[in-house]
């Protein structure tokens, strides 16, 4: 009997840190694509249509309109994602966009279809 591959169910385990690896890795793809295909972030002042490009610190004042010593205490606390290569801080587009979309919060509304949706999942789980 055939089953397709949307009726079958594969359980793995795998650690907290190769979850994370695999969720950030998928983002980061999904960001990509997105930014492929679009101009780019309307509400982020970058330059350019793609986020695989890296940035100076001073590009990175510039676009989150954010002071260069706050993002230079950031970087020393490990708070911000960045590369020093050559006694230069870089910044990849991709990462500081996903670094900004950690600090979102969740409306209201997105809570609460959250908790519906994760309570139908345990309901299902323990029938």
């Amino acid at each position: 009997m055939k089953t397709s591959a949307m009726n079958e169910l594969i359980l793995i385990s795998i650690s907290k840190t190769e979850l994370d690896d695999l969720i950030t890795e998928s983002v980061r793809k999904c960001l990509f694509e997105y930014s492929s295909s679009t101009a780019s972030f309307p509400n982020l002042k970058f330059q350019g249509n793609t986020l695989n490009e890296f940035m100076t610190i001073e590009d990175l004042s510039a676009s989150i309109n954010m002071p260069k010593p706050t993002i230079y205490a950031l970087c020393s606390k490990g708070k911000i994602p960045h590369i020093k290569k050559a006694k230069r801080l870089l910044f990849s587009k991709t990462d500081i966009v996903l670094w900004l979309n950690e600090g979102k919060r969740k409306t209201q509304e997105q809570l609460q279809s959250e908790s519906v949706d994760s309570l139908s999942v345990f309901k299902k789980c323990r029938k």
